[in-house]
């Protein structure tokens, strides 16, 4: 049968069929249970396209009504309506599980972009490089570098307003919140559930998974615990002890 839209005013609407249609010269395709139509060839929109989703080639480009996802399963997992909004994810899998677990209490003002970048990302967070912030779940937090803030399955990130700029830094946080780490982050690796630490530099170590209020600052140096602050290198060192 030919193809005959409904119209309503200037406005067209494509019946909806229970099985597997092709309309018109098959430009227009529409799926059985008529839950996805397909556009092939050319087509040309003079004036506003609204919709809920576009998909080009499977998941490589989503707009999804304010949210932008570019790859592989980037922000997969929102649900029908409501949901994470002003979110944008670029690389494979970047936000994949950020919506929330009920619809309309999803993340939002996240940005994810490498793979796995900010899977479970917590509203106004920022991920950026290889699994960064990768199962980090509360908000405000940053990780920029590979595996930053990147916590684990077993553990997630429950700790929120963490910086973490460097390989690896605060790469096993838990629960731990208010920490900031600038530097090649393997000193940091081990930090777990500690808050209200710095560390700066290279290599720069924390005295326990739990520390608090810890400055560290130099190149392969260790903090000497809670309320402290040390400086240097592991040649050359000033601490200061707690007040």
């Amino acid at each position: 049968l030919p193809f005959v839209p409904t119209v309503s005013g200037t406005q067209y609407t494509l019946p909806m069929f229970a099985t597997t249609t092709t309309l018109g010269d098959s430009m227009i395709s529409q799926n059985a249970g008529a839950t996805e139509v397909t556009i092939s060839g050319d087509t040309e929109i003079d004036g506003t396209l609204e919709v809920e989703k576009i998909t080009i080639n499977t998941y490589n480009f989503t707009l999804l009504t304010s949210n932008v996802a570019i790859g592989n399963g980037a922000l997969n997992s929102l649900p029908a309506s409501g949901g994470a909004t002003n979110c944008i994810a670029i690389g494979t899998y970047a936000l994949a599980d950020t919506d929330g677990s009920t619809p309309g209490s999803g993340n939002s003002y996240v940005i994810g972009i490498g793979y796995g970048a900010m899977r479970k990302g917590g509203s106004y967070s920022i991920g950026i490089g290889y699994a960064a912030g990768r199962y980090s779940t509360d908000s405000y937090n940053i990780a920029i570098g590979n595996q930053s803030l990147a916590s684990t399955s077993i553990a997630p990130g429950t700790g929120g307003s963490n910086v973490a700029i460097g390989n690896q830094a605060l790469g096993q946080i838990t629960s731990g919140s208010d920490n900031t780490v600038v530097g090649m982050g393997a000193g940091t690796w081990t930090l777990t559930t500690g808050e209200d630490n710095i560390y700066i530099g290279t290599s720069v170590f924390n005295s326990a998974v739990d520390v608090d209020n810890e400055i560290v600052i130099g190149t392969t140096i260790t903090g000497n615990g809670a309320n402290t602050i040390t400086l240097g290198s592991g040649s050359s060192t000033v601490f200061y002890g707690g007040q």
